[in-house]
């Protein structure tokens, strides 16, 4: 048995390392490196073996401590920048880093690694170029993959790096996926949705041949189908784009970062409906450790939908937190916080704090200026107050004052107070600020345009002839714009109109360069009607005139004639037999003719007409001959009355009766 401290004993507690190392056999390895620091506490060789053992079986936390407890001569920089990239500590993994070679595959490789962590990915998209340039072994798959991960998230950025095809083939699925990614960020979301359904086939194939399981398949088509929906979504194809976001998140995910942008999209859908679903998804979407899963512009989307919904659903105090969170969290989104924290108040209808909010961020921070106060002027126009809105604006700087929209405004808000002067004097000033500044391009000619369009509404063709002048030196051959001048010159100065209208080309010119065609024209259905249009044969050609025809529109001289009304023909029922005479009292209520009998009702059977006493005692008159007229019948109906009565009945007997169908 060897005694303790028995260097005879190190060699072969080395050799069972190196056997462990070999099998991968790290826990195993890691008891032997133990046994060797009881032996030999000051043996750094073990100390190391047994630090990269745990990283090899992913025990960074543990490795860490021995590193910074380590005081020997083996240099271990490299193992403990690595461990802090893995415990998500990549600022001082990159610090650490800072005192190896950079020349160093193992150090190039990690530190590109961090740059895309940091998004730093110009530096991770170089370095990982050099690389592939450099090396030439089994990892030049991966290393492609990471290298058109940096490519499109440079072109999502809005970056114009280009790549040739060759240096970026899509021999994978992962290259294919990041193919798709930069041609979202280029804007060509068409192709992008074909490369993504090629991603999803290619995926499943290669997966299935080698005998991947298929839970690990469908969490690999997740974020394809997830990428999927957003192109989908953004193209309009609403349906299709929830159904994908819908099948991802139903296979569990181990995922949290794409729980979280499949929840968030689908909590978009939602809108103001739905209310307690947007607020499920809302809570997936902004679970903890997602900073380590979605990079800033993917987290910073969350949290603002999240402060919106927090807005629109009546929850300010909660609101009110989420913003604040946000500004320390994501800087670049203290403007959109503020807007939103303005909105609130006047939600609140806290009018006067969200005008001095506004008011002080856009007196704090240049760069807000001009959002802030547009924002501002919205509110006060919304309560009524025009003068303290043109006030707003006429503190923006003049770079920001004198914009086209700005100054449209402005014009716009004087025209409403009546005050026509301010606004040609905003106008005037625009245009020498412009003139001053030697400002070229679309928006100093429309300015141009619209102050000449305001001059000849107020009556000042001499500064709308200044205005045009202006606008001619910009575009000297443009016909429209002469002409406008030839006009605004005629009202003041006619000299001057003749010598610019000299610049105008004749009109043939002008309808040869417009390649006009005046038959084409007069063929066409003008504002008369195709009635007065000219007809055209089948072969294109006008058809002749007909003899005593007139010119177009000249019957429309001529006085138009009555028309007469049309008669209608009038309906007789099917069977209307015209032998009989029709009853003419058949129109009016049977209760109303002369030969309606009221049915007898068995409740007055029997009893003696309702009257009152001596109601029978004129009877007598009805007898004495002398009170009746000589040769009138004082009694029943009239002959007329029969007749009517006789065809009335006959026709009532052609009418057949519909024989009753029941059902048992």
């Amino acid at each position: 048995m060897s005694k303790p401290g028995d260097p005879n004993i190190l060699p072969p507690l080395y050799k069972n390392l190196k056997e462990c190392d070999q099998n991968g056999d790290y826990e195993k390895a890691i008891r032997i490196a133990n046994r060797i620091l009881k032996e030999f506490p000051n043996e750094d060789r073990a100390l190391k073996c047994k630090i990269v053992c745990l990283i090899q079986n992913s025990r960074f936390q543990e490795a860490l401590a021995l590193i910074d407890g380590y005081s020997g001569g083996e240099n271990i920089t490299f193992e403990k920048a690595y461990c802090l990239y893995r415990v998500n500590k990549f600022s001082e993994s990159l610090a650490a880093l800072q005192g190896l070679s950079a020349q160093e595959l193992r150090v190039k490789e990690l530190k590109a690694q961090l740059f895309y962590r940091l998004e730093k990915y110009d530096e991770c998209f170089n370095l990982y170029g050099d690389i592939i340039k450099n090396t030439n072994d089994d990892y030049e798959a991966e290393r492609s993959t990471n290298y058109s991960a940096a490519l499109a998230c440079l072109k999502i950025d809005g970056d114009t790096k280009t790549v040739s095809d060759h240096e970026l083939q899509e021999v994978t699925f992962e290259l294919c996926y990041n193919a798709a990614c930069k041609l979202i960020g280029e804007g060509k979301l068409k192709e992008a949705e074909k490369q993504l359904r090629n991603a999803e086939r290619f995926c499943r194939s290669s997966l299935s041949e080698e005998d991947t399981p298929e839970e690990e398949i469908e969490e690999e088509l997740g974020i394809i189908r997830v990428q999927l929906g957003y192109v989908l979504q953004v193209l309009g194809q609403e349906k299709e784009a929830q159904s994908l976001y819908s099948l991802a998140l139903k296979c569990k995910p181990s995922d949290i970062g794409l729980i979280a942008i499949a929840s968030n999209n689908l909590a978009v859908f939602n809108k103001e409906q739905n209310v307690f679903d947007t607020k499920k998804k809302l809570k997936s979407a902004t679970s903890e450790g997602l900073e380590f899963k979605l990079n800033s512009k993917q987290r910073e989307i969350i949290a603002k939908n999240n402060c919106i919904f927090l807005l629109t659903n009546a929850k300010p105090e909660q609101c009110r937190h989420a913003l604040e969170q946000m500004k320390d969290e994501f800087p670049s989104s203290k403007l959109w916080a503020t807007l939103l924290e303005a909105s609130l108040l006047v939600k609140e209808k806290k009018i006067d704090e969200a005008d001095k909010l506004l008011d002080k961020t856009a007196a704090g921070n240049p760069s807000f200026r001009l959002t802030a106060t547009l924002a501002r002027v919205q509110l006060l126009l919304k309560s009524g107050s025009i003068t303290a809105a043109i006030a707003a604006f006429n503190n923006l700087p003049e770079k920001d004052r004198y914009r086209l929209g700005v100054v449209s405004a402005i014009v716009n808000l004087h025209s409403q107070n009546g005050d026509r002067k301010a606004a040609a004097a905003l106008l005037k000033q625009a245009t020498q600020f412009h003139k001053k500044n030697k400002n070229q391009g679309l928006g100093v000619s429309e300015l141009w345009e619209q102050a000449a369009n305001f001059h000849f509404k107020s009556g000042d063709p001499n500064l709308a002839a200044g205005c045009l002048e202006e606008l001619r030196s910009l575009y000297p051959n443009d016909p429209k714009i002469i002409a406008r001048l030839v006009l605004a010159y005629c009202r003041f100065d006619a000299g001057r109109a003749a010598l610019v209208a000299r610049s105008l080309p004749p009109a043939g010119s002008m309808l040869e360069s417009a390649d006009i065609d005046v038959g084409s024209l007069e063929a066409a259905n003008w504002a008369m009607g195709s009635k007065y249009a000219k007809k055209t044969r089948a072969d294109g050609t006008l058809a002749s005139p007909k003899s005593g025809a007139t010119t177009p529109g000249s019957d429309l001289i001529k006085s138009k004639r009555k028309r007469k009304p049309r008669k209608r023909l009038n309906r007789l029922p099917k069977n209307y037999d015209p032998k009989y005479v029709p009853n003419p009292e058949r129109w009016i209520p049977r209760r109303e003719r002369a030969g309606y009998k009221k049915k007898k009702d068995r409740r007055t059977r029997g009893e003696i007409g309702k009257g009152t006493q001596g109601s029978a005692a004129g009877a007598q008159d009805l007898y004495d001959i002398s009170k009746g007229a000589a040769g009138v019948r004082s009694s029943g109906p009239s002959t007329a009355n029969i007749q009517a009565q006789t065809s009335s009945s006959a026709y009532k007997k052609q009418q057949k009766k519909k024989k009753k169908t029941g059902k048992f």
